[in-house]
């Protein structure tokens, strides 16, 4: 292994310890003399991403995207990064699917996309199509009963959080919003215990939601 090799791995080890700040020089002089290093042009836009200059991320990421065109990574992050800027993202997604049709966050920030659209039919498509993929994923299970939620089929939204929590039966937030589904379809008593079980779980996130919930809970019983 040669100086290079190590000196890049050093910046790796520094990265992975949130040295952001001193690894962007570092990193900017790296691609100076190595244009060919795909990782190192994502660890760069990294650095300006995770200091609050998605501007300046997308700056890197675009322009490595044109000397790696089918790059996954560029793609994703160009799409995540405009969904939380206001800026294109499904452009992205789907050229990132048609190289890789299996990418399942891909397919799941399209639905959120749709999601935050109100497309809430669509979202829900995409998910099970993301599941189809990480069939355990108890997040996109989460977010369809939550799309389900919304469009007021409460039934629905119930079966997908518990389907999340016969995988993982500490998912706080699954018992928090089945405790709010079963509450709509009127009932209490189940929607008390899982409330009160997302307390347990999670005493400090949803606190005071979980408790005025609870609090609404009793006063039907």
């Amino acid at each position: 292994m040669d100086d290079t090799e190590i000196s890049f791995e050093k910046i790796q080890e520094m990265f992975s310890k949130a040295q952001y700040d001193i690894v962007k020089p570092l990193l900017k002089n790296y691609l100076s003399n190595h244009t060919d290093n795909p990782v190192a042009y994502k660890l760069y836009g990294n650095t300006f991403a995770y200091t609050g200059y998605i501007n300046k991320a997308r700056l890197v990421w675009r322009g490595a995207l044109k000397k790696f065109p089918d790059n996954t990574d560029f793609l994703y992050n160009l799409a995540l990064s405009g969904v939380l800027s206001g800026k294109p993202a499904k452009i992205y997604l789907k050229k990132l699917l048609k190289i890789n049709p299996k990418d399942a966050e891909a397919i799941s920030l399209l639905a959120q996309i749709a999601k935050d659209n109100g497309n809430y039919k669509t979202a829900i498509k995409y998910w099970t199509r993301a599941l189809e993929i990480t069939p355990n994923n108890v997040e996109y299970m989460n977010n369809i009963g939550l799309s389900y939620a919304i469009l007021e089929s409460f039934g629905k939204a119930s079966v997908w959080y518990k389907k999340a929590l016969a995988i993982d039966e500490n998912y706080a937030l699954a018992y928090f919003n089945l405790s709010c589904a079963l509450y709509e379809i009127g009932e209490f008593e189940e929607a008390l215990k899982n409330a009160e079980k997302s307390m347990e779980l999670d005493p400090t996130t949803h606190s005071n939601q979980a408790m005025a919930l609870i609090n609404k809970i009793k006063q039907k019983l």
